[in-house]
């Protein structure tokens, strides 16, 4: 398998595996940083639905509290209650006849409406049965419309209890057919507590809140609404009053007060979170198809996908870049280059290197030109080696060809051969002259090592040499003056030098010798008549 396409294989299975790996850290990171954003952000929904709820109820606390005041001033400024032994018939219940201010309470509506009038929303008075209180004067309003006189606070009520007591009862209490946040005190017929005067307000305007509802979108099928602790919607976008007591969900949030659930509804896998309000003994709560929320995170991952995707696209791109830049720059596949490489370091000249087309700036291509300088270079010294054994000594080589390091090498050469046959070429002069019989003088030039003593001993047979010549010359001077028991000192010469001086001295020794018995006298005298030489008969 080819470089590129390892490099390719590897780097390319490293980033998809290292790109697959990020896209899904980046979508689990991001899945939980929405995951925790939204269900803060549900959380604080309810939260400020909470406190909103919690202010309005304190409000109205603190409203019916002022409206009680107004209420009872203004019905104690009327006078005394005389009940008359007349029968009167509210509803369907007869009791003893109110007269107040010289008006009937019963079935007269003058009193609670004067209330209203002063901006009190709800206002009622009660008459004392044996059945409980009865309401004999109000302005609340039934469902169908009309005036709610005839129906009872029974006995067991908080409101009837503390009524009894004579304690004024400020609270949440059912009022006919909805929650109202009131106040209720006693009215008292002769000292005994006969009555109680009522006003109020309804606890939340659960219409306007299942309006609002409605606008309320979460995760595309979500909706707030709430639910008392009765299980009876009361606020809700489409479903107010419908009741959700039997529902196995209803029950856990009626168990855990607070927190989320997650049910089955109609076949679909639904969240919900609620939070208990007090107040009101009612849940308010945010509710989601669990598909719908899912669906969020299923863009999320088709972006990150596509995100990674392309990501993943233009790395590859410029890996590719890159490995093929280096190719490029290798110029053929790296085990064909080592393997060049490897025959080069052995020595091995012989390979083709097969460049690409235009190919200049590869390593291939300057492995190449490597190889080819190198081939020179030892062409080259082959060539001095051939010419050295062929005893061409002044053979160089062309260190123009090369450049570098590559010149100095040969330079070095060259100057390696200049100094080794420079101190020959003298040897062999020298010895040529000598053997011609002109002995040329001393060398005098600095040599260094082995070159050094060839020079000395060259040096040495010069002053050998001059010495015999020096004292063969003597010997023939002397014999041509006359003087014929001059000789040569042998001793100053050494091996066939010295033998070739007393074979000289022998000669003249025999020859003077020869003289010496010749049988008449021989004398040898110079110009001024001084014996030079005489043999043993005097004259």
């Amino acid at each position: 398998m080819k470089l590129n396409v390892k490099l390719y294989t590897f780097i390319g299975g490293i980033v998809v595996i290292a790109f697959v790996v990020f896209g899904f850290y980046v979508y689990n990171f991001q899945k939980e940083v929405i995951d925790k954003t939204y269900k803060e952000t549900i959380e604080e929904y309810l939260n400020n639905y909470t406190q909103m709820i919690n202010l309005e109820i304190e409000s109205k606390r603190k409203s019916v509290t002022v409206a009680m005041n107004l209420a009872s001033n203004y019905f104690n400024s009327l006078g005394s209650i005389n009940e008359t032994t007349e029968q009167v018939k509210v509803g369907e219940q007869v009791v003893n006849k109110w007269i107040i201010a010289g008006k009937p309470i019963q079935n007269n509506f003058e009193i609670v409406d004067k209330i209203k009038g002063f901006g009190v929303h709800a206002s009622t008075i009660f008459q004392k049965t044996p059945k409980g209180y009865l309401r004999i004067s109000t302005n609340v309003i039934t469902k169908e419309g009309k005036r709610a006189v005839g129906t009872f606070i029974p006995f067991d009520s908080p409101v009837a209890q503390a009524i009894e007591k004579g304690e004024r009862y400020i609270g949440r209490a059912w009022v006919v057919d909805s929650w109202y946040i009131t106040a209720y005190e006693p009215i008292r017929v002769n000292g005994v507590i006969k009555g109680i005067l009522f006003v109020g307000e309804p606890e939340i305007n659960y219409t306007a809140l299942s309006e609002d509802f409605k606008t309320k979108k979460y995760f595309g099928s979500g909706y707030p609404y709430i639910v008392d602790e009765e299980g009876v919607l009361t606020a809700h976008p489409q479903s107010v009053g419908l009741s959700i007591a039997e529902y196995d969900f209803f029950k856990e949030m009626k168990e855990k007060k607070n927190g989320f659930v997650v049910y089955d509804w109609k076949g679909r896998e639904k969240t919900q979170y609620f939070r208990y309000l007090e107040p009101i003994k009612s849940f308010i709560t945010v509710g989601w198809y669990t598909e719908d929320y899912e669906a969020i995170f299923s863009e999320l991952r088709t972006t990150i996908f596509i995100a990674v995707l392309f990501a993943l696209a233009v790395v590859i791109g410029i890996i590719f870049i890159i490995v093929r830049s280096v190719m490029k720059q290798l110029g053929a596949d790296p085990k064909e280059v080592q393997e060049i490489a490897n025959k080069v370091a052995e020595g091995d000249f012989s390979m083709n290197i097969n460049l690409k087309q235009g190919d200049t700036n590869s390593l291939l291509a300057s492995m190449n030109k490597m190889v080819h300088t190198i081939k020179t270079m030892v062409q080259d010294v082959q060539k001095l080696g051939n010419s050295a054994t062929e005893g061409k000594l002044d053979v160089r080589a062309d260190a123009t060809k090369f450049q570098g390091e590559y010149k100095k090498l040969v330079q070095g050469l060259n100057s390696t051969l200049d100094a080794i046959i420079g101190p020959l070429n003298v040897a062999a002069e020298y010895i040529d002259r000598i053997s011609k019989g002109d002995v040329p003088p001393k060398i005098v030039d600095e040599y260094k090592g082995d070159f050094n003593e060839i020079k000395n001993n060259i040096n040495q047979c010069i002053d050998a040499i001059n010495l015999l010549i020096k004292d063969t010359y003597d010997l023939a001077e002397h014999a041509t003056n006359g003087r014929l028991n001059e000789r040569a000192k042998a001793e100053r010469h050494q091996g066939d030098f010295r033998r070739l001086v007393q074979g000289i001295n022998s000669t003249l020794d025999r020859l003077v010798g020869l003289i010496d018995n010749m049988p008449i006298p021989v004398r040898i005298v110079d110009k001024n008549n001084n014996v030079l030489y005489e043999n043993n008969i005097k004259l």
